[in-house]
């Protein structure tokens, strides 16, 4: 695999109801001389009327999810668990044997059959939407005495000849990183740890409607990548 390749297709966040107004659809209380006449003929007639009760909890998300009248979409349904994406949601780590750089992803991404050449990983969500792949190459021959920076205006010019739109770019003296849209509203986050032997690279493709969900996840993955032995080809 490289990092180059055009990551696979993949699936907002539910829209929940208005809140219901408070106290809409409850009993009044029984009060002043109307109401002692009409208890007095609901105990004639061995009636006992039921206490009512006029407040109704806080329009909290989680009143609303019980209530009747919210019920999510099924779609929404689906996309939700694969869109955790929290900050401390469970991680697995990914060392790779012939590059030797190391890559945490969220623990419910499935590991695809590993590549034959040993270049690295792809993780899929479960619902085959999202995308990570940590991979390393050995630095072409153009990029050679080069830059991060000079790599990373290569790797920005590739991608918008290929159609995508690139909304995010930045470069240090180690790294480079870009983001953006490509085909079928989806978001792409690359980050490559550069060296004049070899690159390693981890890039995220998700649906853009989950962009919020997973910036958490593609943070902290980013954050704690490690590269192997830069310097050197493998």
């Amino acid at each position: 695999m490289t990092r180059s390749e055009p990551p696979r297709a993949r699936g907002e966040a539910p829209s929940s109801d208005p809140p219901r107004p408070v106290g809409a659809g409850q009993p009044r209380s029984w009060t002043g001389t109307a109401g002692l006449v009409l208890l007095g003929l609901a105990v004639s007639s061995g009636c006992t009327p039921s206490t009512a009760n006029t407040s109704s909890p806080p329009s909290t998300p989680s009143n609303r999810g019980s209530s009747p009248s919210f019920v999510p979409s099924p779609a929404a349904s689906r996309a939700a668990p694969a869109a955790t994406g929290s900050a401390t949601e469970p991680v697995q780590t990914f060392v790779d044997s012939r590059f030797g750089f190391r890559c945490q992803v969220p623990a419910r991404l499935v590991r695809e059959p590993p590549p034959e050449n040993g270049d690295g990983q792809e993780f899929t969500s479960p619902d085959g939407l999202q995308h990570v792949t940590c991979s390393g190459i050995n630095t072409p021959t153009e990029d050679a005495g080069t830059s991060p920076g000079v790599a990373g205006r290569r790797d920005r010019a590739f991608r918008l000849a290929h159609g995508a739109t690139v909304t995010y770019s930045a470069a240090d003296a180690r790294s480079y990183t870009l983001s953006g849209l490509q085909g079928d509203h989806r978001v792409f986050y690359e980050h490559v740890l550069w060296g004049w032997g070899s690159q390693n690279t981890v890039l995220w493709t998700y649906p853009q409607a989950e962009k919020a969900a997973l910036d958490a996840a593609v943070t902290r993955s980013v954050q704690t990548f490690r590269p192997g032995d830069l310097a050197t080809t493998h």
